[in-house]
């Protein structure tokens, strides 16, 4: 019998505009109550990717959260997210915190997959018959192209197992979707809220599986942690003109700037011009 709890998108950091408080803190809080529940329910962790809000964060935010994941009694199976990735390129990955954290033995990257006796871990598309249970963790967006992080239906229909399919990148809580009898597509969004509006007034779970006799259940179990009406109360700000910019020079200095530095191209992008600027561009960058 095997048991996991799956988050996903964790983007840890120290900063946060949006929020108040000390967002590490409580970044750190709720690891804290997930690597604990974990424990007592002896469960393997399960995360979506998006680990960290950007490739590389400072020692001291690792330092902090390090010890977290020390106190897992299970394994912590792991993908990396788009945050994850540095340039937008694997080629990078050994300057990144997630390699780091994967290097050291506190991740177990699931890569081309795990086989453990009663059930296969993977994250890889399209999804094939084993003729066992499947959990595939994938990070992307479900029926909605953006590039590597995308989950189409017609990538997942392809197995006669029994399968779960849990989703990271898309923030958003949704109804578990069914493509096929032997299918469900979970979707519980981001372990931490406020990267988008519509993620930040709820509370977030954690997808629990449990796998017995050739069956997989799935329960969610909500995480603990502060309400959202005190964290969001003071959300009240704005970017003025002279940190946003839309003019080709900008865009095309950050891009050189980005190519210097362990920031990411997103982020950069994201200092000088608009979201819809930002997405084109990096949809550019993923073809």
């Amino acid at each position: 019998m095997s048991k996991f709890v799956f988050i996903t998108d964790l983007h840890i950091t120290d900063k946060s505009n949006i929020r108040t408080g000390d967002i590490l803190q409580d970044i750190s809080d709720k690891l804290e109550y997930v690597v604990s529940y974990a424990n007592k329910t002896k469960a393997n962790i399960l995360i979506g990717g998006d680990v960290f809000d950007r490739p590389t964060v400072p020692d001291y935010v690792k330092s902090k959260i390090a010890p977290i994941f020390k106190k897992a009694k299970h394994t912590i199976y792991t993908i990396a997210g788009n945050h994850d990735i540095l340039y937008n390129n694997t080629e990078f990955n050994y300057r990144t915190s997630y390699n780091l954290f994967t290097e050291f033995g506190l991740f177990t990257d699931i890569g081309n997959g795990v086989d453990l006796s009663d059930v296969y871990l993977t994250c890889e598309l399209p999804l094939v018959t084993r003729n066992k249970p499947q959990i595939c963790v994938f990070h992307g967006f479900w029926n909605k192209q953006d590039g590597k992080c995308t989950c189409m239906s017609s990538d997942v229909i392809t197995t006669q197992d029994e399968t779960i399919v849990l989703l990271g990148h898309d923030h958003t809580v949704y109804e578990v979707e069914n493509p096929r009898n032997n299918v469900r597509v979970y979707r519980e969004g981001s372990f931490l809220r406020g990267i988008r509006d519509d993620s930040q007034n709820r509370v977030p779970n954690m997808v629990c599986v449990d796998v017995t006799d050739g069956k997989i259940n799935v329960t969610l179990e909500p995480i603990k942690c502060r309400a959202a009406s005190e964290i969001f109360e003071a959300k009240k700000f704005e970017i003025t003109q002279t940190q946003k910019h839309n003019s080709y020079e900008d865009v095309i200095e950050k891009i050189r700037e980005s190519r210097n530095t362990e920031m990411t191209l997103q982020s950069a992008l994201k200092e000088v011009t608009t979201d819809d600027v930002v997405d084109y561009v990096m949809m550019l960058a993923s073809e």
